[in-house]
């Protein structure tokens, strides 16, 4: 049986990923075959691929030191000397340097290419709006992983091959084809946002802009959700020859975690890993009692 992990994008509320995985990979030993990401799902999964499954647990251990010690400056700092107005001119509000030294301080491609993990993620052409599922034997993958980072307006567009490329997460939030395409039987899911989202919205341009592409997502999430279902729906019924039925397992907030997903405040990330630890417990306690 091959097992996948799929981490939606989420920002800096991608810290409650990084609490749920302690629980399944350090209490319940978990092992997984696959990881699929977008966004900063694409950077966990991208981290954890460069561990080897008989080596998860220490992944999961240096994930959790990086997110406990990553701070807004390791992210995104303001355009100088004009901040966010250099956006009237430029491809991006915030200068997205920082990200770019983050992920490849931390992401090394020999250790992904080396490791028994099969690690993909998604990232979309600006030009043709093509989605693309990167593999980690992509010589581009460490491009790839910050243009899947890169939210539009707020970071720049990544070059790769005369094209522009963007955040996954505006085409495929939640890659569960991707994992399906892999060959999982039973797929876990890592959700950065609760069914009903609910936010306050502060009354300025990149507050708006923020809140209105959580809108896009959490629609696209419910449909990614949605059609993994069907799919299930349609092996069942025999319209899906060949096929096989997935276990899919669904782990999300109860309540939205924090409003403004770009605020890498350390107390915060501690509190959303918390909760995402707590919230893979109890999702696993719920599943026992109903065997």
């Amino acid at each position: 049986m091959r097992r996948a992990l799929v981490l939606s994008g989420g920002g800096c509320k991608s810290a409650f990923q990084v609490g749920a995985l302690y629980y399944l990979l350090k209490q319940l030993n978990k092992k997984y075959d696959i990881y699929c990401g977008v966004s900063a799902g694409a950077l966990n999964a991208s981290f954890l691929g460069m561990y080897p499954s008989h080596n998860s647990k220490e992944g999961i251990e240096d994930l959790c030191k990086l997110w406990l010690n990553i701070q807004q400056k390791d992210i995104i700092k303001r355009h100088f000397p004009f901040g966010r107005l250099h956006g009237l001119w430029k491809d991006s509000f915030y200068d997205s340097s920082p990200l770019k030294h983050t992920i490849e301080k931390n992401i090394d491609l020999k250790k992904l290419k080396f490791s028994n993990i099969d690690v993909c993620i998604g990232s979309v052409s600006l030009n043709s709006g093509e989605y693309y599922v990167c593999n980690k034997f992509n010589n581009n993958f460490i491009k790839h992983l910050l243009a899947s980072c890169s939210i539009p307006g707020i970071f720049s567009p990544i070059e790769i091959d005369n094209n522009l490329w963007i955040d996954g997460g505006l085409r495929s939030i939640t890659p569960l084809q991707a994992a399906i395409d892999y060959g999982a039987d039973e797929i876990d899911v890592i959700l950065t946002s609760p069914e009903k989202n609910i936010a306050k919205v502060k009354k300025n341009a990149i507050q708006i802009l923020i809140r209105s592409v959580d809108i896009i997502l959490d629609s696209i999430i419910e449909n990614d959700l949605r059609k993994a279902y069907i799919y299930n729906e349609l092996v069942k019924d025999g319209y899906a020859c060949n096929k096989k039925i997935l276990k899919i397992n669904v782990i999300r907030p109860k309540n939205i975690l924090i409003n403004d997903s770009l605020k890498f405040n350390s107390s915060d990330i501690s509190n959303m890993i918390d909760l995402g630890f707590k919230e893979a417990m109890e999702y696993e306690k719920v599943n026992k009692s109903l065997l």
